[in-house]
This record gives structure tokens, C-alpha cells and sequence, in this order.
């Protein structure tokens, strides 16, 4: 999830209501998407809330009373810590150390990122009619044309995913290895290879009856 500021408590929304079987543990966000609350609330409901975060030397680390950091790192630490707030400030503190750490954190977070970022640009070709305009006046035609692109990028990335484990095979067959860490990080969100345009006809088909894979060639190849 992207989020902006005024948005940041919407994650949530986005860990509890997302209506599939996902269990969920560690949720990328933006700057924006984060805030004191949302790492709160994320913390005592059990997930794991990572942003990737701008302007780090402004952020700053809190401690519970009494506690003295080392001298080093004194310009980092604000005032103590006192209520509900503060559990995210604790939570906050406890990140920025493992994000300033973590370069595999934030390789992580940039890649989780991306995928929402794919679906946003998988969107945005798909909604090519009104140029990403919903311009029907009342919420009823606007919750039909945003139902029916939803429709559509579930339907593309359902026929991604069935081509997908095919494709691993066969790259696997030909001496390409694809390790479960490595295609943990691949989502089914590609339109390159769909024709976006035309008329969109919905017949019936056997999903076990997948075409033969395409494979690539290079013009310079004869």
C-alpha cells in the first residue's frame, strides 16, 4: 500500500479487511503510510509495519524514563516515552536501527513497494478510456466502472499466475535455476504481453488447457 499522510491509519484497513487467506506478517509502506499510531496499532495487532523512510537524520529515537543513552547517540533521542503514542515511538525506535542496519531490509521494502507500484501501472494501461478519469456523476456508475477495472486486473493477473509455475519449469529445464527466494519476490502484475485494446469477450475455458510458452528471440539472431 501507498499511502500519503492523511491516509497513514487506512493500513490498516488494508491488514485486516484485504477479504483473502493471506496471513500477513511484515506490510510495506511509503513515508506517508506511516505514523506514531499506525506503529502502535500495527505492533499490538501482531504485524510487522516496514516504511521506507525519507529524511532519517530528522527522526529521532525515545526511550522509557531513566533509561540514558550512550553519548554517541544523544542528538537521535527526543523525550521519554508516556502513553498509547509513544508504544509507536518505542516501535519506531526499535526500527530505525535495523533499517539503518539492513541493507537487505531495505532492498526488501523497495520490492514490496514495487509490486504495489506494478499494480498501480497495470491500472493506470488498463483505465485508458477515460485517461484515469472517473467522470460519471453519481456512485453508483462510479462503483460500476471501478468494480469493472478491478475485474480486470484480476483476471490478468489470474492467467499470469497460471503461466507462471509453467514458466519456472521450464526455465528450470533449461539450466535457469528459480529458488523459492527468488520467486517469492516475482508478482503476477506484467500487461506487456496483453493486448489492451479491443473488445474484451468473456468465454468459458479450461485453465488446464494453457497455450505453449513463447520464448524471446533477438533480432540481431538470424
Amino acid at each position: 500500500m501507498n499511502a500519503n499522510a492523511s491516509e497513514a491509519i487506512h493500513v490498516l484497513d488494508g491488514l485486516l479487511y484485504h477479504g483473502s487467506d493471506l496471513a500477513i506478517e511484515t506490510h510495506y509502506v511509503d513515508t506517508g503510510g506511516v505514523s506514531d499510531m499506525s506503529f502502535a496499532l500495527c505492533h499490538l495487532l501482531g504485524f510487522q509495519l516496514v516504511p521506507r523512510l525519507r529524511g532519517l537524520k530528522d527522526r529521532r529515537l525515545y526511550l522509557f524514563p531513566g533509561d540514558a543513552p550512550p553519548e554517541r547517540i544523544m542528538p537521535l533521542v527526543s523525550d521519554p516515552i508516556l502513553a498509547l503514542r509513544d508504544i509507536g515511538r518505542i516501535n519506531r525506535s526499535i526500527f530505525l536501527p535495523q533499517w539503518w542496519q539492513s541493507a537487505e531490509m531495505r532492498r526488501n521494502a523497495t520490492a514490496g513497494l514495487n509490486k504495489s507500484e506494478a499494480q498501480n501501472t497495470l491500472a493506470r494501461a488498463l483505465f485508458f478510456n477515460r485517461l484515469g478519469e472517473l467522470r460519471d456523476r453519481t456512485f453508483e456508475s462510479q462503483f460500476y466502472r471501478a468494480s469493472g477495472l478491478n475485474l480486470l486486473i484480476n483476471v490478468i493477473v489470474y492467467w499470469n499466475t497460471l503461466y507462471l509455475e509453467p514458466v519456472f519449469a521450464d526455465l528450470n529445464r533449461s539450466g535457469i535455476a528459480t529458488p523459492p527466494e527468488v520467486i517469492k519476490h516475482i508478482a503476477p502484475l506484467g500487461w506487456q504481453h496483453i493486448s489492451l485494446t479491443g473488445d474484451y469477450i468473456w468465454t468459458p475455458t479450461d485453465s488446464s488447457d494453457l497455450r505453449p510458452l513463447r520464448r524471446e528471440t533477438s533480432i540481431l539472431v538470424a
